[in-house]
C-alpha cells in the first residue's frame, strides 16, 4: 500500500469543496455538511469503477497516517438525510465549484459530527488507483482540504417550546337513555417551538402510542346545586397526544369549525363529557413521553402532564429521558 509518486500522471484534477451553505454542523450525529469531491483523469487515463468506490474522506492523524471518516464522532455518509436542513449560512462560505468538463467526475459525501462544540476538523480525500497505490489531497500536486466546525447543540429548557391551547368548543348531543342531553367540551392544543424559525420534523412516542389516550377518567358524582333538575351526573374525560404529522381532525357540531393537525407540531386533544345516567368511577393514567427532533437534528425529550382531573395540561422538556 503506497502513495502514488506521480499522481498527476493519472489525474488532472482532484479536490474537495464544501457545497452546503456552511462549514458548520451541529454535533448531534444527524445534521450534515455536504462535501463534493471532483476528479478528472489525464487524457488517455481512466478512473475505474473500483477506484471510484474506494474514494473516501480522511483525516491525517498525529503520525501522519490517513484515517477514514467511519467513526461515529465524525462520519462520512454517502446518502443525504433529507429530514434535516444544512446549517445556516455562517462560518466559512461554501466553495464555488470549478467548471465541469466532459471528463469531470463528482461524488458527494455528507459528514456528521459528534465532536465537542468548537472543534475544527480538517478533511482530505483519498482514492486508490489499484490495490497497491493511492492518491491523496494532503500533498502536492493535489493539495486540497476542507475544515468542518462542530457546533454544540442548544441548551434544552421548557422555554424553547410552547403549548398553544385553542378556545374550547362546547355542544350537546341527545342521550336517548336519559331525559337530559349529553354536554360535551373539546379543547385542541398545538405543541411546538416558541421560535417559529425552529420546527419539529419527527416525534417518537414512548409508553403510550400516538393517538391513544394517556389519561382517562370515569366518575359518577352528586352536585349540591343543579339547574338540570337532577343532582346526579357522570363524567368521562380523555387526554390524547398525536405525533408530528399524524392526521387529526375534529369538528365543532354547532359552528362547523374544524380543527386539524398543524404543520411541524404535535397535537393535544382534551375531551370532556357530562351526562345524567349512573356510571362507574375509575381513572387510568400512563406516561406520555416523546423523543423529538428539530430540523437541525437536535434531540429533545418531552413529557406531557395532566392535573386538575384532566382539565390542566403542562409539559416538561429535557435533553434526555428522565
Amino acid at each position: 500500500m503506497n502513495e502514488l509518486k506521480n499522481p498527476s500522471q493519472w489525474l488532472r484534477r482532484f479536490r474537495l469543496d464544501i457545497t452546503s451553505s456552511s462549514n458548520r454542523v451541529y454535533a448531534n450525529g444527524l445534521q450534515q455538511v455536504e462535501i463534493t469531491v471532483t476528479l478528472e483523469p489525464r487524457d488517455g487515463q481512466t478512473i475505474s469503477p473500483e477506484s471510484l468506490d474506494s474514494l473516501s474522506l480522511v483525516q491525517i492523524d498525529e503520525e501522519g497516517d490517513a484515517r477514514i471518516l467511519d467513526h461515529p464522532d465524525l462520519y462520512a455518509h454517502r446518502e443525504r438525510d433529507t429530514r434535516f436542513v444544512y446549517h445556516a449560512a455562517s462560518g466559512t462560505a461554501p466553495s464555488a465549484l470549478t467548471e465541469r468538463t466532459a471528463n469531470s467526475i463528482r461524488r458527494v459525501f455528507y459528514v456528521t459530527s459528534k465532536r465537542p462544540g468548537g472543534t475544527l476538523s480538517q478533511l482530505y480525500a483519498t482514492i486508490w488507483k489499484d490495490e497497491n497505490t493511492y492518491a491523496i489531497t494532503h500533498v502536492a500536486p493535489f493539495v486540497s482540504s476542507v475544515v468542518i466546525e462542530s457546533i454544540a447543540p442548544p441548551l434544552v429548557h421548557d422555554g424553547l417550546f410552547r403549548l398553544d391551547m385553542q378556545p374550547a368548543f362546547r355542544y350537546k348531543l341527545p342521550n336517548f337513555r336519559s331525559r337530559w342531553n349529553d354536554e360535551l367540551e373539546e379543547i385542541v392544543g398545538y405543541f411546538g417551538f416558541a421560535d417559529p424559525r425552529s420546527i419539529l420534523v419527527e416525534s417518537t412516542a414512548h409508553f403510550t402510542p400516538s393517538g391513544e389516550p394517556f389519561y382517562e377518567r370515569h366518575n359518577h358524582d352528586t352536585a349540591l346545586i343543579s339547574f338540570e333538575l337532577t343532582n346526579d351526573y357522570s363524567q368521562h374525560c380523555t387526554v390524547t397526544a398525536f405525533g408530528v404529522g399524524q392526521a387529526f381532525e375534529v369538528t365543532a357540531p354547532d359552528s362547523g369549525e374544524q380543527f386539524v393537525e398543524r404543520l411541524h407540531h404535535m397535537t393535544l386533544h382534551q375531551y370532556f363529557k357530562r351526562f345524567y345516567i349512573a356510571h362507574h368511577n375509575s381513572r387510568s393514567e400512563a406516561r406520555s413521553a416523546w423523543s423529538l427532533l428539530d430540523q437541525h437534528g437536535n434531540a429533545y425529550h418531552v413529557e406531557f402532564l395532566v392535573s386538575n382531573s384532566g382539565r390542566a395540561l403542562k409539559f416538561h422538556v429535557s435533553a434526555h429521558p428522565a
